[in-house]
């Protein structure tokens, strides 16, 4: 487990982070190659990219917050605040689902605003979304957020002292979801 890549002073490079920015770049460059393939407007599907990504990362945090209200009672700007306490920067704590349903909902909106076909470009985009989640998944294994439940299966894995695992089931084999997921 490896949730920071690397410091530099007091800013970090965390793992998370970083499969998240190169899962949107991985599908931007797919989704730039196959429209000029298909002799799409390639601009359109650049904007429509930039929609989704956006509104994912809007909905994953929203949804994040609405499970974790109670974490926010006592400060509720450190839902949005960037610079937390201890001298961190960035906004810990987002849920895939809220950010795919929020995604799915502005690209809905968006494509019959400029009166495209749906399901051509839903059909472009379809495979960024799998490839995206396989490999942000990987920043979640690094994180060591998103584990399983335990198990005696050989595959099992035991997290580190100090990971969110740890602190819930100690030393206990657990299922690796996110590599799950990502396959």
């Amino acid at each position: 487990m490896h949730p920071e890549i690397l410091h530099i002073g007091s800013l970090a490079l965390r793992s998370y982070g970083l499969t998240l920015a190169l899962s949107f770049f991985v599908g931007l460059w797919y989704v730039i190659k196959r429209s000029q393939r298909e002799n799409v407007n390639v601009n359109l599907m650049i904007n429509f990219a930039f929609v989704v990504i956006f509104a994912g990362l809007i909905g994953a945090r929203l949804a994040f917050v609405l499970f974790h209200l109670g974490d926010f009672a006592s400060d509720p700007l450190s839902a949005v605040n960037p610079f937390g306490a201890g001298g961190h920067f960035g906004i810990m704590g987002m849920n895939l689902y809220g950010g795919v349903l929020l995604s799915i909902i502005s690209g809905y909106i968006y494509v019959r605003r400029k009166k495209q076909s749906l399901w051509h470009v839903f059909d472009i985009f379809a495979p960024t979304v799998a490839l995206g989640i396989g490999i942000t998944r990987i920043g979640c294994f690094l994180n060591g957020c998103c584990f399983g439940v335990p198990t005696d299966l050989p595959w099992c894995i035991h997290f580190p002292e100090g990971s969110i695992p740890f602190s819930q089931f100690g030393d206990t084999c657990l299922h690796p979801t996110q590599l799950y997921s990502s396959l």
